[in-house]
């Protein structure tokens, strides 16, 4: 029961509160496309960096692209649906065609601020998942998955700050 509730919490609350905001403001489709992509792959392949499963040298490991192939869709899914809401929640919330945000506020406060989230979400989610299956886990694991979010929000953060500032430097009708 325990599970179906979570997966109930990880599918259709990010995926209808997303549909919702991007019914109202459909400029943020570019966003949401880019951070629902983007941000489980960088996390995905940050983690994979981290937890020193595979050589080095990743560029020419097949195991290594192989891996990231078969797990981006387990990470796509969950993480990247977040990923999207947080995103394009942060963008709705700060009105970007009423306001004129500072540049530098926008990017480094968007990249900090992202990357809180991801850390604080990805610790968060680990820890759950590890609970409810019932896996300990490792410590590495845990601070990998954290970095790895850590790294997914900085991006999510940069592409909202960008969209933003692209925003605000559009000519009004």
């Amino acid at each position: 029961m325990l599970e179906i509730l979570f997966g109930f919490l990880l599918y259709f609350i990010p995926t209808v509160a997303t549909a919702l905001i991007l019914s109202r403001n459909q400029q943020l489709k570019s966003v949401a496309l880019i951070v629902f992509f983007g941000a489980p792959l960088l996390g995905e392949l940050t983690f994979l960096m981290l937890s020193r499963q595979h050589p080095v040298n990743i560029v020419t490991n097949v195991d290594f692209w192989q891996t990231v192939v078969s797990y981006y869709p387990m990470a796509l899914f969950p993480i990247g649906l977040w990923a999207t809401f947080l995103a394009v929640g942060a963008i709705s919330t700060l009105k970007p065609d009423r306001r004129n945000y500072n540049p530098h506020f926008l990017l480094l406060g968007g990249s900090s601020i992202g990357g809180g989230v991801g850390l604080a979400f990805m610790c968060f989610y680990t820890s759950l998942a590890m609970t409810i299956h019932g896996n300990s886990g490792s410590e590495g694991d845990l601070i990998a998955s954290a970095i790895s979010g850590l790294i997914g929000g900085i991006f999510s953060g940069l592409v909202c700050g960008g969209f933003i500032l692209r925003s605000q430097r559009k000519p009004q009708d």
